[in-house]
């Protein structure tokens, strides 16, 4: 079965890797002061050439919104966004090109500073929006070495609201999870006026980093090389239908359609999955290749399923850029029923999950496809089932918190569906689309 191989895949990998990620070595040169420099991660440099062609690209920022109700000591919270920092050096790490390589530079810690505007008397509701589009449509200055902003909002001596925004070449959405936690911990301390007792990590994101690419070599390297090109040649384009002509270079502008499937719609769904030996996401892979497929009339389909790629536990309580995308290819022939293709989904995700070493960067790479700056390469279409927990501040000393919405107004894909658990186990979807491509109605239409 479907999950009895992939725990065991899990379970065998743990082991694998219970070497120890040794320490990198910073690279020798003149560098600015107090400086370290170590390569970047494959994902770091795709990140980074891809800032270089659209350096007003916004498309990758990760904010929070988080609403704090009671005594809160700015103070603490500064010292704690400085200790965070401190503690997690990708949020003060600014890139550049080296030769032909993409480095990262870890900058020494510098204090945070952080001033609450006053909201006098102002709309609170509007001043947050204004918030969200800023922070929307400013972008980071990767060669700044700060990948952190933060705002807080004083709504009242016993209210606030606070606004941190970060880039993805530093973190991913575990990360969030982390910097909540961290966070929390270091305030408490603080405000108590003790030395925070954080545990110390065992590797930091540069040793990481090395630790990847020395390890994509070799026969290794020759392995993940010989799966995923066979099974990605040959591949057109996802051509769906659109409102609008795909214009030479993606503007990343986008918006979101969301929609709820309930307990009683999803129930057999899984039980169904359940009885093929496949997970949920499986099943939910299999329908959006088939919406796809009678979508577009193709019948090869690929969506890009993102894997957190922490493959060693010594990275789990890291702030950092470690997801990877697993492009599945999904084949339509003849007359085929949904078990057959649920099967198919099955064997195909379960060998892409044996093979998750490989970044997605040099898959795109390995295949020498044609630049085409109207799409992202080889992948259109993304489909993420989250059952991580909700990044919260919950547990802050002397304050309720609530999690606010963020609203995004961009889109890395054309298509990108994020589902996500309920507490009644149905789901909540949310259909993010480029609104260069797509209107609105065409997106609802779809998710009915």
């Amino acid at each position: 079965a479907a999950l009895t191989h992939l725990l065991a895949a899990s379970s065998a990998a743990d082991d694998a890797h219970e070497v120890a990620i040794p320490a990198a070595e910073p690279l020798p040169g003149d560098w600015p002061q107090g400086c370290q420099v170590f390569p970047a991660s494959h994902a770091q440099a795709r990140l980074w050439f891809l800032h270089q062609l659209q350096p007003d690209l916004t498309a990758y920022h990760l904010p929070a919104l988080w609403r704090l109700r009671g005594d809160l000591n700015p103070d603490a919270l500064a010292q704690a966004l400085t200790d965070l920092i401190t503690r997690h050096p990708t949020l003060r790490t600014s890139f550049q090109l080296h030769g032909s390589d993409v480095v990262q530079i870890i900058h020494p810690p510098a204090p945070v500073h952080l001033d609450g505007e006053p909201l006098s008397d102002r709309d609170p509701e509007l001043v947050i929006q204004a918030w969200q589009q800023r922070e929307a449509s400013t972008p980071f200055d990767l060669a700044s070495g700060l990948l952190l902003r933060t705002r807080l909002l004083a709504l009242g001596e016993q209210e606030h609201v606070l606004l941190p925004n970060h880039h993805h070449i530093a973190s991913d959405g575990w990360s969030l999870s982390v910097l909540a936690r961290d966070l929390t911990a270091l305030y408490d301390a603080h405000r108590d006026g003790q030395v925070p007792q954080l545990p110390t990590l065992p590797v930091l994101y540069q040793d990481y980093a090395a630790w990847q690419r020395k390890r994509l070599s070799g026969q290794h390297l020759q392995n993940l090389h010989d799966y995923w090109i066979p099974q990605l040649i040959d591949l057109e384009p996802l051509e769906l239908p659109t409102d609008h002509p795909r214009p030479a270079t993606s503007s990343h502008q986008g918006l979101s359609v969301a929609f709820e499937i309930e307990a009683s719609v999803l129930e057999p769904f899984e039980e169904l999955c359940r009885s093929q030996g496949a997970t949920l996401q499986m099943g939910l892979l299999a329908l959006v290749a088939l919406l796809l497929h009678r979508t577009s009339q193709q019948d090869n389909v690929v969506i890009g399923v993102p894997f957190w790629g922490r493959n060693h536990p010594d990275l789990e309580p890291l702030i950092g850029f470690f997801i990877n995308t697993l492009p599945i290819r999904t084949r339509f022939e003849g007359a085929q029923s949904f078990r057959q293709l649920l099967a198919q989904v099955r064997d195909t995700s379960i060998a892409a999950y044996d093979h998750q070493d490989m970044p997605f960067e040099k898959i795109v790479e390995a295949l020498n496809l044609d630049r085409d700056t109207s799409r992202n390469p080889l992948v259109q279409v993304m489909l993420q089932l989250i059952e991580l927990p909700e990044a919260t501040l919950q547990g802050m000393r002397g304050l309720e918190v609530e999690i606010l919405s963020t609203k995004s107004e961009s889109s890395k894909l054309d298509l990108s569906f994020y589902l996500h658990r309920t507490a009644d186990r149905g789901l909540h979807c949310l259909i993010s689309y480029a609104t260069d491509l797509f209107n609105a109605d065409r997106i609802q239409r779809l998710s009915s």
